[in-house]
């Protein structure tokens, strides 16, 4: 036992209380609070108490190697996986120490690395198509899993409870098309996938190779109707699922697929790229797709002329100058497109996107440290894919002083 300050004794149980949560808690660990407060009395019985409980979760995985098989080829692999969770109630204590809870509620995001290569190169339609035709095997697996399936069937042909448009049927079937799952296999239990794939970046002297992919779910958060083991439907008819998801999307691109960057002994230089990415966003709010595709091919080269003699002639006065000529000349052609689908009307439509062609030429003179001369012409031709937008062309071509000031 202890005396306070003020005389009054303090027995060991109120100077444990004092000590609470304790130290797991601060470091990490996520005991029961709830129940051991009301247990211990730390919380209030007054029945006007209005403030939520939370509790927030956060799992983050990250990976990361270098291999060098052999001398100046280098490979970098990454793997990530971040899952976010806040989880909010309302609760009562009553003077026996006992809790009761409403209105749970979990909310959060999730997105990985992905590896979605097995259709990365395939026509979009031809994806889209296989997204629509695995929904029916994808709702005939739920329904099999449902003991609350009564065998019936809606207009078209789905088991009742799970319609073209249930989002445990979309989630389903997003999976097999577009990320590349067999229907017949694949977990569709959750959306929120354990395994992180990698991703890589190969690079040499002057060779480059770069893949990323992410698979995201944009924001989930906690069915408030949803009942555990009830036979609960939506206004469509569908079961309800224990989360619901604003929208799933898929993130991939080589950037670039192939790259070559280039100084020949001559010194001539050359790059060659090309890049492809692709965006697949799942909205469940208006049971649509948006699809982004982009493919980009661009070369550039140039060449230096070494110690090249020019001679000016100034307020009447011959000078010579020697420095480098620099001559660049560069050609890309990227193509975009938007297109936006909507599963139940199947209605496609491209929203957005062009045929872009650039032309670059630069040739570049430094007279002195002070002064450079540059003769640049820049050319950019448009053509939408689009009706209501015009074709269009713009250049820009000049001679540009540098006057550099500094000491």
């Amino acid at each position: 036992m202890g005396i306070s300050s003020s005389g009054t004794a303090v027995t060991a149980s109120d100077t444990s209380a004092l000590r609470t949560p304790g130290f797991l808690f601060v470091f990490g660990a996520q005991p029961d609070i709830q129940a051991i407060g009301a247990r211990n009395h730390w919380l209030t019985t007054d029945s006007l108490m209005n403030m939520a409980y939370s509790r927030t979760k956060n799992e983050v995985i990250n990976l990361r190697a270098t291999v060098e098989p052999f001398k100046d080829f280098r490979i970098d692999v990454t793997a990530n996986r971040n899952f976010t969770q806040n989880f909010s109630e309302y609760f009562r204590v009553d003077e026996a120490g006992n809790v009761s809870h409403f209105t749970p509620q979990r909310s959060g995001s999730f997105s990985m690395t992905y590896c979605g290569l097995k259709n990365f190169f395939a026509n979009q339609e031809d994806i889209f198509e296989e997204f629509k035709n695995v929904r029916g095997i994808i709702a005939q697996r739920l329904a099999e899993a449902n003991p609350d399936y009564n065998g019936e069937v809606d207009e078209f042909g789905f088991p009742s409870g799970y319609s073209q448009v249930s989002q445990d049927v979309l989630m389903g079937a997003f999976f097999a098309s577009y990320l590349g799952k067999d229907a017949s296999k694949t977990n569709i239990s959750s959306p929120f996938l354990k395994i992180p794939l990698p991703n890589w970046r190969l690079q040499s002297l002057s060779l480059v190779h770069n893949y990323t992919c992410t698979y995201q779910i944009g924001g989930y958060a906690t069915n408030v109707n949803y009942v555990e083991g009830g036979n609960v439907r939506n206004t469509m008819g569908d079961y309800m699922p224990n989360y619901e998801l604003s929208q799933m999307s898929l993130s991939e691109q080589f950037g670039p697929l192939v790259g070559f960057d280039m100084t020949l002994k001559n010194s001539m230089l050359l790059k060659v790229e090309y890049k492809k990415s692709r965006n697949i966003a799942l909205s469940f709010s208006n049971n649509q797709i948006t699809e982004t595709a982009s493919w980009e091919l661009s070369f550039a080269g140039g060449y230096r002329f070494k110690d090249l003699k020019l001679g000016l002639i100034f307020a009447g006065e011959k000078r010579q100058f020697v420095s480098d000529l620099n001559l660049t000349a560069g050609f890309g052609i990227k193509d975009s497109r938007t297109t936006l689908r909507k599963i139940q009307e199947e209605v496609d439509q491209v929203t957005s996107g062009m045929l872009t062609a650039t032309i670059n030429v630069a040739a570049e003179y430094q007279f002195s440290r002070m002064v450079g001369l540059k003769f640049y012409y820049d050319q950019t031709i448009n053509r939408p894919h689009i009706d209501n937008q015009y074709r269009n062309m713009n250049f820009e071509t000049g001679i540009a002083v540098t006057l550099n000031l500094s000491q």
